[in-house]
């Protein structure tokens, strides 16, 4: 018997805005976990779009897989689906967008900023009218596990951790852990060259790993 659950907290960041969306059920005899997590802005709309439709291709699919390979085809598809979703909340934007608040960083104080279209993509403007590009989004994490066979995939760095119990309690071992996930960000070595090589001078990635 499996017992599993969810839990999120806010962090410290950015006050009472939680950007985590998180997901635990059985679909089709396969125990699923979800977990997302957004950044920048609209990014609890991105986590919450992305994972919605992320849920609702597994429903659909899930039963129709019997291969290790039909499990891989079909969780690619399942990212596929959650990217293609979470783009679509720009068409709902209108061009002169209203205002969207945003907790500062590292104390309670809420930032307005000012949706808007210029030169044919969104911007939102600070106080000061100051323009920068809408951007958002949200790794994702997923767990499948039918029967002993365990299938896990992510884009980002949302990380998938396997706990092993002791075989005898009365030895005094503790668990152990084995981490599953490479983050997908600029700490990642292979991950900063392949981010220079591809999209260099669209992109920097900053001394901390920040892209």
């Amino acid at each position: 018997m499996i017992k599993f659950g969810n839990f999120t907290a806010n962090g410290s960041r950015y006050g009472d805005l939680n950007q985590d969306w998180i997901y635990t059920s059985v679909i089709s005899d396969t125990w699923v976990g979800l977990v997302l997590d957004g950044h920048g802005l609209m990014g609890e709309r991105a986590a919450r779009v992305a994972g919605l439709e992320m849920v609702s291709f597994l429903t659909n699919n899930l039963g129709a897989c019997t291969s290790t390979a039909e499990m891989r085809r079909l969780l690619s598809d399942a990212f596929a689906a959650g990217h293609t979703a979470c783009l679509k909340i720009y068409d709902t934007l209108q061009p002169r967008g209203g205002t969207y608040k945003y907790p500062g960083e590292g104390s309670p104080h809420v930032d307005e900023y000012q949706i808007c279209k210029q030169r044919g993509q969104f911007v939102a403007k600070d106080a000061e009218g100051d323009p920068q590009p809408l951007e958002f989004g949200a790794t994702a994490t997923i767990a499948l596990l039918r029967g002993d066979d365990l299938f896990v995939a992510w884009a980002g760095d949302s990380s998938a951790v396997l706990l092993f119990e002791p075989d005898d309690s009365s030895t005094g071992k503790h668990h152990t852990a084995q981490l599953l996930t490479v983050p997908h960000n600029g700490n990642n070595p292979l991950e900063r060259e392949r981010i220079l090589r591809h999209y260099t001078p669209h992109t920097e990635v900053m001394e901390d790993g920040y892209i």
